[in-house]
C-alpha cells in the first residue's frame, strides 16, 4: 500500500472492528456512533433522532421526557462550568424551586408564570468544547418519583476514543464552513485515516471509513472537483484495505482507478498510478495475482517507479505485495523501467 499526503488536509489543518455506521436503538438502548454516546434509562422509549447538531435524541423513559443535546464552545469547558453557565442563564428567566444540586446534575421545580409546574433534571458531560446535556422532564401531578429522573440522567455514556463531532467541529470553524458541509466530513475524513498529533487524534480506521462514506452519499453534484473525487475514493479505498476489509477496498480503488483519469491538475498520486499501485495491493491479499500484476501493469505505465521512494518501497518495504515477490513477473516489472537518479 501506498499513501500521499493529500493537500485538503495540510492546507486545512497545517495551523492548527466492525461497529454500527447507523444509529440504532434496540431494547432500550440507544447507540450512536457519529457522537461516541451511548444512552439507556429504565423504559426508555424512542421518539426521534435529532436532525441537526443540538438535537440528538427526544424520547421518553416510562413518564419522564427526554432529550439529549450537544451544546458547542470554541474551547474545552469542564462539565462544571457547563452547568454553572446554565444556572446563571437559567436565574435570568425561570423561576426554580426545590433545586437539588450533585456535582453536575441538577434537579429543581419549574413554575410557569401560568401557575404550570414541572420536574427538571439536567446532567452535563463535557468532552473537549462540547457538552452533552441531558435533560429529563415530568409534570408535576405525575407519579413518577425523582428517583425515575435522575434513572433518566444517570443513562448516558460517552466514548472518548469517539470523536468524530469535535473533530468536524474544528474543522468547521477553521475553514467557516457549516457543521454538515460534506467538504468538512471529508477533512476529518482524511486526518483520521493517519492520526494527527497537533490536533490529539488518534488514527482509527472505522472512524475515517464512517465519515468519508457520509461526505461521499451526502455531497452534491457539485460538491467536488476531480480531484477531491478521486481522493476520497482513494481515501477509502486506504482505509478499507488497511483495515482488511478486502472486498471494499478493491471496489473502492477500483473507482479510484477511473477517477484518477480526469484528473488533469493537482493531486500528483492520481497521475502517477497510485490508485493502481494500491489495487494491486488489494489484490495481492486477496489471493488474485493475475489482477494484481495487471493493475501493476498499469501503475507502472503512469510513471510510478520514476520516483525513487516509490522504487524501494515497492521493491523491498511493502508488505501488501510480498505474496507476489516469487512469481517470475515480479521481476519484469522493473527490467523496462527508466533508471531513477
Amino acid at each position: 500500500m501506498r499513501t500521499a499526503a493529500f493537500l485538503l488536509v495540510l492546507v486545512t489543518l497545517s495551523s492548527a472492528d466492525d461497529a454500527p455506521k447507523e444509529r440504532t436503538f434496540k431494547d432500550g438502548e440507544l447507540v450512536d456512533p457519529y457522537w461516541g454516546l451511548t444512552y439507556a434509562a429504565p423504559g426508555l422509549e424512542e421518539a426521534k433522532f435529532g436532525a441537526g447538531s443540538a438535537s440528538v435524541f427526544t424520547g421518553r423513559a416510562g413518564n419522564v421526557d427526554v432529550e439529549i443535546l450537544v451544546q458547542e464552545s470554541d474551547k474545552e469547558i469542564p462539565a462544571a462550568e457547563w452547568m454553572a453557565a446554565a444556572k446563571k442563564a437559567w436565574a435570568e428567566k425561570r423561576k426554580m424551586q426545590d433545586v437539588e444540586e450533585k456535582d453536575t446534575t441538577i434537579l429543581f421545580m419549574e413554575e410557569s408564570l401560568a401557575g404550570f409546574k414541572r420536574h427538571h433534571g439536567y446532567a452535563f458531560h463535557a468532552r473537549g468544547p462540547q457538552a452533552f446535556v441531558v435533560h429529563a422532564s415530568v409534570q408535576e401531578k405525575s407519579e413518577t418519583s425523582g428517583d425515575a429522573i435522575r434513572a433518566a440522567l444517570s443513562g448516558l455514556t460517552l466514548d472518548p476514543e469517539a470523536r468524530p463531532a469535535l473533530l468536524v467541529y474544528v474543522i468547521a470553524k477553521q475553514r467557516a464552513f457549516p457543521l454538515d458541509d460534506p467538504r468538512v466530513l471529508l477533512a476529518a475524513g482524511q486526518v483520521y485515516l493517519s492520526g494527527n498529533e497537533q490536533l490529539r487524534v488518534p488514527k482509527n480506521l472505522m472512524l475515517a471509513e464512517r465519515l468519508l462514506e457520509r461526505a461521499l452519499t451526502e455531497a452534491k453534484p457539485d460538491t467536488y472537483g476531480p480531484e477531491q473525487r478521486w481522493a476520497i475514493h482513494e481515501q477509502l479505498g486506504l482505509a478499507t484495505l488497511e483495515a482488511r476489509k478486502l472486498d471494499s477496498a478493491i471496489e473502492w480503488l477500483l473507482k479510484a482507478e477511473q477517477l484518477a483519469e480526469k484528473v488533469t491538475e493537482g493531486a500528483s498520486g492520481a497521475r502517477n498510478g497510485q490508485s493502481s499501485y494500491n489495487l494491486a495491493c488489494g489484490y495481492a491479499l486477496s489471493g488474485r495475482p493475475d489482477e494484481a500484476f495487471a493493475a501493476l501493469d498499469r501503475c507502472l505505465a503512469k510513471g510510478f517507479l520514476k520516483e525513487p521512494q516509490n522504487v524501494e518501497h515497492m521493491k523491498t518495504n511493502d508488505p501488501d505485495l510480498e505474496s507476489l515477490r516469487k512469481d517470475p513477473r515480479w521481476e519484469r516489472l522493473f527490467q523496462q523501467q527508466p533508471e531513477t537518479k
